[in-house]
């Protein structure tokens, strides 16, 4: 038995080392330049006009808070995060709307706060299981609240887009469209992505109109999990991910060609896409497509319940002007770019926020 103790412990010991390794080789070319302990915190929501604060959601039940990075001080936001939370800042940098809902099953909620005194300037409650997006324009006084509705065996399809006066905090219209399926925003509220139940991209729409955007023919909509919408010089800006893990980008560099990426770890699929606001930078996230492998759940009893988190999610960022993946974040998720589009926020296991600089 204590020679079995002692293998153990050597396996222990090779794995932490094979994970430092792991970090030091794949996060090379970006440095934190903060890192600040927020008990819970599960994803980075968004960060403030300044760069200097970043807003984090810490789980069902728990306030959303603050992180002033300068600092290191955490301050609750009067919200209360769920398994589904978003957040938007106005343009002017005067307030940020937050659209809560625990779970598919849930009501929802969307707040605006004001970020000068925390104070809480509107609540619009929701009924029946939604859930919501929020987005403001960069060129409208207009708060956009996406409600994605549950209906008949928990799917969800887009029920409306409701448009908010800011000015007022009057609803002006609501923007129904033509056909169901569940979608989210692109664009800060330019384009809405439209899903198929299975979860691909069935088309993406311009909104107000819901016209269907014409999108190069190489975008494979049908096979796409993720897709992210922007703008580089002065030219538009696509990018898909699948579940093999590989990511493709269509943008001004690249001429009328389309180019593949990759920087995901064997084994990891992507899921989710951003680009920084001057379109240079792209975060894709990424989980393990195989679940906790049975050395994993041995390796917990060494390291902690943690070591399960660290291995299955992973944030990867890729240089749009060149095509390659200049890092990859192990045990890293909810990524969010700052407004000057010199640092990325993520959340790591335990609840450690990480804000990286980028080249």
């Amino acid at each position: 038995m204590t020679r079995w103790k002692k293998r153990l412990g050597v396996i222990a010991v090779v794995a932490m080392l094979v994970a430092v390794y792991g970090w030091w080789a794949t996060s090379w070319d970006l440095s934190v330049a903060y890192r600040v302990n927020v008990e819970g915190a599960r994803v980075a929501l968004a960060f403030s006009p300044d760069g200097r604060s970043v807003l984090v959601n810490r789980g069902p039940g728990r306030t959303l808070a603050w992180v002033d990075l300068d600092a290191g001080a955490v301050r609750p936001v009067p919200v209360f995060g769920g398994s589904w939370t978003t957040a938007a800042v106005s343009p002017d940098g005067s307030m940020i709307a937050i659209a809560s809902c625990l779970d598919v099953e849930s009501t929802g909620s969307v707040v605006v706060v004001g970020l000068a005194d925390g104070t809480v300037r509107r609540r619009i409650e929701f009924e029946s299981p939604v859930r919501l997006e929020t987005t403001f324009p960069p060129d409208k006084e207009e708060l956009l609240i996406l409600i994605n509705r549950a209906s008949s065996g928990l799917m969800l399809s887009v029920d409306a887009i409701e448009v908010w006066d800011t000015s007022t905090w009057e609803k002006k219209r609501e923007l129904v469209p033509p056909t169901r399926g569940w979608g989210h925003f692109v664009d800060r509220g330019r384009a809405l992505v439209r899903r198929k139940p299975e979860g691909t991209i069935a088309s993406v729409d311009s909104l107000p109109d819901f016209r269907s955007l014409p999108v190069p023919f190489e975008v494979q909509l049908p096979m796409a999990i993720g897709l992210a919408m922007g703008t580089r010089q002065e030219r538009r800006l696509f990018a898909t991910c699948f579940l093999d893990g590989s990511v493709s980008i269509w943008g001004p560099e690249n001429g009328p060609k389309w180019s593949h990426l990759s920087g995901h770890r064997r084994g990891f699929g992507a899921f989710g896409l951003l680009l920084s606001p001057d379109g240079r930078w792209l975060s894709s996230g990424g989980n393990s497509l195989n679940g906790a492998s049975t050395m994993t759940l041995v390796m917990e009893r060494f390291l902690g319940t943690d070591y399960s988190e660290a291995t299955q999610n992973e944030v990867v960022v890729h240089d749009v002007t060149t095509g390659k993946a200049i890092a990859c974040l192990p045990a890293q998720q909810g990524a969010v770019f700052s407004p000057d589009s010199r640092f990325l926020a993520t959340v790591g296991p335990g609840g450690p926020l990480r804000v990286w600089r980028l080249p």
